[in-house]
């Protein structure tokens, strides 16, 4: 979250390149905005019951202490509404001004935890990925999500409907194209089972052209039912 101590050795160098925030001022300024990033778990609507997971931003702070841009650089939450809504919401923060006058970044973790109304497992095999595949031919419309490959975190629900989409990208998430992709993707039917939501990530590869195709392997693993208490944000 930025260096609370001036300073030396090794140091110099970073801090001739970038400026420095005091933690304490940091922790103050984030503490006020909680109830902001809290507040966006709402945007999952029906997927409360279910949407868990912890959101990474990267917060990019300009010389004058104004947000001059957010990344999210881990995500296993898996719901773009909520995504987006913090993002926004870090966007509008301001901080001091960085010692030096200098731009600076620091990273923010959100955790976000479910009602509990109905389990989640991990996909646990990958025997049904062909399906996805075939799906993918849908978002061709959409445009490419980002200029880099793109994690998708997707939740399907007993009766096959995607119920919740999020993504995750070493660069920046195009917002029209993910409103595109995410409401492409809940016209999917895939093969759900009955008495709980499914989970599985993948790596969603974006071609120029906007043609969407699948990595060869979806990154999932077997694993307990999620557990949580009902939706509120964490540091």
């Amino acid at each position: 979250m930025g260096d609370a101590d001036e300073p030396s050795g090794d140091e110099v160098s970073i801090a001739q390149e970038k400026g420095v925030l005091e933690t304490t001022d940091v922790e103050d300024v984030l503490e006020q905005h909680v109830p902001a990033f809290t507040a966006c778990y709402g945007r999952a609507g029906n997927a409360q019951r279910y949407v868990e997971g912890q959101v990474l931003l990267r917060i990019f702070v300009a010389g004058d202490g104004s947000v001059s841009d957010v990344h999210i650089v881990e995500n296993s939450l898996g719901n773009y509404a909520i995504e987006s809504c913090l993002a926004d919401e870090a966007r509008a923060i301001a901080f001091p001004a960085p010692q030096g006058g200098k731009p600076t970044d620091l990273e923010y973790p959100l955790q976000f935890r479910s009602t509990r109304e109905i389990a989640v497992t991990e996909w646990p095999n990958t025997s049904t990925l062909p399906q996805i595949a075939d799906a993918l031919a849908t978002l061709r419309p959409c445009v490419p999500l980002s200029a880099a490959p793109v994690e998708t975190v997707l939740y399907i629900e007993p009766s096959g409907a995607v119920g919740s989409a999020g993504f995750v990208s070493a660069k920046p998430i195009e917002r029209e194209a993910a409103t595109c992709v995410t409401e492409r993707m809940r016209t999917w039917r895939l093969a759900g089972e009955p008495g709980h939501v499914l989970r599985t990530r993948f790596d969603l590869v974006v071609p120029p052209k906007g043609l969407a195709t699948l990595s060869a392997k979806a990154r999932a693993k077997p694993r307990k039912p999620l557990r949580g208490r009902r939706g509120s944000a964490r540091r």
